[in-house]
């Protein structure tokens, strides 16, 4: 019995000290200065999310005379409440923090030094003082009244998403380890991205930049700069681009020749006046409405696309809609030339299909786009009996010749000649890969 009695003590005694022990932590954990302060407008429901280091840390909320105790996990915890003073006290470890969508109902957030993810949007914050919080790596500040943002000391930040604001000027020259930066929608004439070359992610649509250089990003991926004053973009070093969105700027000319993994290009809305995408093989979807084309030009930009047949078919989108005064130059194109190849020729401002078109456009004519590596081919001879001879710079890597119904008639690869004298006299189409890129001539047989 006094065994029995001394195992039932020697229990309690562990369990108190356990108690004790986890009491102490708790305090530690949720007293001192409050890891996050809200200035919040009395008597609203506001709606918090919470993110801890460590499962199961315990968090203390002080709203006026209301106290909640939690724990807060890896992932999110939700709680909400109805505000009891004009000031609302977060204690505990908190690494995580969303107060999105408040509405006004929070006026500002002060937040400590080890935070790492701040979800604030579709608030009405007119600042937001974020130069303690050197341990950042995630902020979404969308949809304020922000006329200024300060990162100089958000060293570590690496997703910036600040859309929908008044920025006017935004320098990011500190932030070296973004990758993702989001900042559409806001009054910006200028932003620093000189030091950026980490990002792989960069949306600036609908601001007013008269400049934006991307040449020391080599691994951007997707870039959008609609609804801008760009006269100009160089995208010759962004060869690792996928996707780009630069409709309705004041574009004259688009070089896409090096973006040889594009999927999407959008080029809306500019004063373009040829575009080549030749090169652009991986290409699926083209919206180059409202542009300054010819109908040669569209047809040039058809004859171009690369084959899609057997694969998802890919589209194109040369006019806006039926109502529009470019329609007339598009129905006079030969879209024949782009379906035969799985392509769709569509209306962009709806998707649906543009009728049968009248032209009768062959691809194997001389083409009329820009095609700056054919300059430097020299064919001989041309016209030509059997053996035709290509001298470029460098390795080519394949001959391929078309005849005038877009077919296949002839290939070599890894050579710089290719017997042609099987074939009847007539006008071909010469495709040349080279390192440097694609060509197209026109060649002609006896």
């Amino acid at each position: 019995m006094k065994n029995v009695l001394q195992q039932t003590l020697t229990t309690l005694a562990l369990i108190v000290a356990m108690m004790t022990a986890a009491a102490t932590v708790q305090a530690q954990n949720t007293e001192g200065p409050p890891s996050i302060v809200l200035d919040v407008l009395l008597g609203q429901k506001i709606y918090l999310k919470f993110k801890a280091a460590q499962e199961g840390t315990l968090i203390r909320v002080v709203n006026g005379i209301e106290t909640d105790v939690f724990t807060a996990d890896t992932s999110w915890t939700s709680r909400s409440y109805t505000t009891r003073k004009t000031a609302v006290f977060v204690y505990g470890d908190v690494i995580g923090f969303n107060c999105k969508e408040n509405y006004g109902k929070i006026t500002s957030v002060h937040t400590k030094k080890s935070l790492e993810e701040l979800i604030c949007s579709q608030n009405s914050f007119t600042n937001l003082d974020l130069s303690n919080n050197t341990a950042l790596t995630y902020l979404n500040c969308n949809e304020n009244n922000l006329i200024n943002l300060d990162l100089s000391n958000n060293t570590a930040l690496t997703y910036l998403s600040c859309a929908g604001n008044k920025l006017t000027n935004l320098d990011l020259s500190n932030n070296t380890a973004l990758t993702y930066l989001g900042c559409s929608g806001n009054k910006l004439t200028a932003i620093n991205i000189s030091n950026n070359e980490a990002l792989k992610d960069l949306s600036l649509g609908g601001n007013k930049l008269t400049n934006l250089d991307v040449s020391h990003i080599p691994d951007l991926k997707v870039l959008d700069c609609n609804n801008n004053q760009l006269a100009t973009l160089n995208l010759s070093n962004n060869r690792a681009l996928t996707q780009l969105y630069c409709d309705y700027n004041k574009l004259t000319s688009l070089d896409v020749s090096r973006n040889t993994t594009l999927t999407y290009l959008g080029c809306s809305g500019n004063k373009l006046t040829t575009l080549n995408v030749s090169n652009n093989t991986a290409l699926k979807e083209l919206v180059c409405s409202n542009n300054e084309f010819t109908t040669a030009v569209i047809d040039d930009i058809y004859c171009s696309l690369p084959d899609r047949s057997g694969i998802e078919a890919g589209t194109i989108q040369p006019v806006s809609d039926m109502y529009s005064p470019k329609l007339a130059i598009v129905r006079a194109t030969t879209k024949g030339n782009a379906t035969a190849k799985n392509w769709e020729v569509q209306y962009s401002g709806d998707q649906t299909d543009i009728p049968a078109t009248t032209g009768n456009y062959d691809c194997s004519a001389t083409s009329g786009i820009d095609n700056p590596l054919a300059a430097a081919l020299t064919l001989y001879p041309n016209p030509v009996e059997s053996i035709l001879h290509i001298e470029a710079e460098g390795e080519v890597r394949s001959i391929r010749i078309y005849n005038i119904y877009g077919t296949e008639v002839a290939t070599a690869a890894g050579t710089k000649q290719i017997d042609l004298s099987h074939l009847p006299a007539g006008v071909y189409a010469l495709r040349v890969e080279t390192e440097q890129g694609v060509a197209t001539q026109r060649v002609v047989k006896k």
